[in-house]
């Protein structure tokens, strides 16, 4: 293979790493028709990746004067108590014409990985484009694994086999049944084997507020009179940033009683997510979960197109180098 030189990522490598971005982007939109177009063009990555340049160091792939690939990522203070690093979707690539992606994912994270190290951040995460099958396999061989996915559909209908559903939407008198669904989630987080610590369910007086905000809609649904499951959706929320657009109504939250799972609930609830998103001019729909959730993971990948994995990977703390 052509020698690979791995340096500092400069200001003069962003131009060509907005072009790597915008191939990989443009292939992935091939599987995702509907996400957004706009984050295709270079004169929309660049300034994101100006961001990321300053905010820490990065590194560069070049072969023969040309970038074959880089990494960066912005530093985090807290995430789940232990301060980390993120690479984000647009933070990342390799494009090669021929040889072996995965030896240049190799060579760029043991560059880089040292610096993320010496500050202190033994948690790194990576989120790569769900097509990226090299560049995630690689991952794994470097001891990364996945947590968390965002994924994104067209709003065309979905049938659910369940016929005896009452779905409404929840207004302020509904707040107590919304919260207590909330909490259940909260507790089916916590619980094996996802044993997502730190989630909080609303205060009332934040579910109340979020019931009467006309931006989001809270769909109850009800089987013989007792509400058994919700799902909640507004604006684009904490998505990965290649959906963050006017056009995408992201779903935030849902839950479905044990007893009812199975029964068409969860689908009957996103089938009205999808109208009302249609009706308020939405264009596609996204979710985030994490992918060691069994049920959530098995629903909405039965539903969405995976666009993004959040790739997680912890260090021994004993690694840090002793500051003096």
């Amino acid at each position: 293979m052509t020698k690979t030189t791995i340096t500092p990522l400069t200001e003069d490598h962003l131009a060509d790493a907005a072009h790597i971005v915008s191939r990989r982007y443009g292939a992935l939109r091939e599987t995702a028709p509907c996400l957004p177009a706009r984050y295709g063009e270079t004169e929309v990555l660049m300034p994101m990746l100006v961001e990321l340049l300053n905010a820490g160091p990065g590194v560069a792939a070049v072969v023969e004067g040309k970038l074959v690939g880089f990494l960066a990522g912005f530093p985090i203070p807290g995430f789940r108590g232990l301060p980390a690093v993120i690479s984000p979707e647009y933070g990342n690539g390799v494009w090669l014409e021929s040889g072996d992606p995965g030896y240049i994912w190799d060579a760029m994270y043991t560059a880089l990985a040292p610096h993320w190290v010496a500050d202190g951040r033994t948690v790194h995460l990576v989120v790569s484009f769900a097509d990226d099958a090299t560049g995630i396999e690689t991952w794994h061989m470097l001891g990364f694994g996945k947590a968390g996915a965002d994924a994104v559909r067209g709003l065309d209908p979905v049938v659910s086999p369940a016929n005896d559903i009452e779905i409404r939407r929840a207004g302020a008198e509904d707040v107590e049944a919304y919260r207590r669904l909330e909490m259940n989630l909260t507790d089916h987080l916590g619980a094996t084997p996802t044993y997502l610590a730190g989630h909080e369910p609303d205060t009332l007086s934040e579910c109340l507020d979020l019931l009467e905000n006309p931006g989001y809609a809270a769909w109850l649904a009800s089987r013989g009179g007792q509400v058994i499951g919700y799902l909640l959706q507004g604006p684009v929320g904490g998505n990965a940033r290649i959906l963050r657009d006017a056009g995408t109504s992201s779903i935030t939250g849902a839950y479905t009683d044990p007893a009812a799972r199975g029964t068409g609930v969860a689908t009957a609830l996103l089938n009205r997510a999808l109208t009302w998103a249609r009706e308020r001019g939405y264009v596609r729909c996204a979710v985030d979960f994490e992918t060691m959730n069994p049920q959530a993971r098995r629903f909405w990948l039965r539903h969405f197109t995976p666009i993004t994995y959040a790739l997680e990977r912890h260090i021994d703390a004993r690694a840090v180098p002793t500051r003096n």
